[in-house]
């Protein structure tokens, strides 16, 4: 956002004299900042950030997905488990479904009131069972 500004003053100087226009336009572009710093600082504030780990081993799970439902805004984990991202002005009317999956393991969801954030979480995924059949296979030569 800072760097649109300093496009926006520069573009503005290059187009005006420096005449009295001037100093009312760079006035203008100061409130303007000022204006944009105070969103940023609201938005930074809507986060989510935790851990996922394994319920068993209690290990960290690298690459594990946590997203909100139905959206494409979430992070992937780091090597840690960590993950951090923001949550944007719309969607702060609703409840929070946030979706964490990681292969081999049950997909969990948490519900998050956004007037909660920002919150630190820590998720434990449990392993899926997956049972197969045993089928054996033989081979019988005709004489």
């Amino acid at each position: 956002m800072r760097t649109a500004i300093v496009i926006i003053f520069i573009f503005l100087i290059r187009q005006t004299s420096f005449s009295k226009e001037l100093a009312n336009k760079k006035e203008a572009i100061v409130l303007l900042g000022i204006n944009c710093q105070t969103n940023e600082k609201q938005e930074i504030a809507n986060y989510i950030s935790g851990k996922v780990k394994d319920s068993t081993t209690n290990q960290s799970l690298l690459g594990a997905e946590v997203y909100i439902k139905n959206t494409h805004i979430g992070a992937i984990t780091k090597k840690d488990g960590s993950f951090k991202f923001y949550i944007p002005n719309t969607l702060l009317n609703t409840e929070i479904v946030l979706v964490v999956r990681y292969p081999g393991c049950d997909i969990k969801e948490i519900k998050i009131s956004p007037d909660k954030l920002p919150v630190k979480l820590e998720i434990k995924l449990t392993e899926r069972m997956i049972f197969l059949k045993v089928n054996t296979i033989t081979d019988h030569e005709e004489k």
